[in-house]
């Protein structure tokens, strides 16, 4: 079992590295640069590099209540980043 922290330092890993390659972050990048699936909670398989998928602008059909999940699960991230440099 890989632990919070882990799991954290690899999302934080994963922002930066979306952040250096689109020069922005959003969800559509995150997954089309780097899951290609998600077996179990912490089973990814990364894209290799000539897979990327080009990111799309076009907008997402997602409904207000996951909206506001991503909008938590990012809060709760940038407070552990936060915390870490306090």
């Amino acid at each position: 079992m890989i632990s919070k922290d882990c799991k954290i330092r690899r999302f934080e890993e994963r922002l930066q590295k979306t952040y250096q390659r689109f020069g922005y972050v959003s969800l559509d990048s995150i997954v089309k640069s780097y899951y290609e699936c998600r077996a179990e909670y912490s089973d990814f398989t990364p894209y290799k590099q000539r897979d990327f998928v080009p990111v799309s602008y076009e907008k997402t059909k997602l409904s207000p209540q996951r909206l506001n999940q991503v909008l938590s699960s990012l809060e709760k991230a940038n407070a552990v980043k936060k915390a870490q440099f306090i």
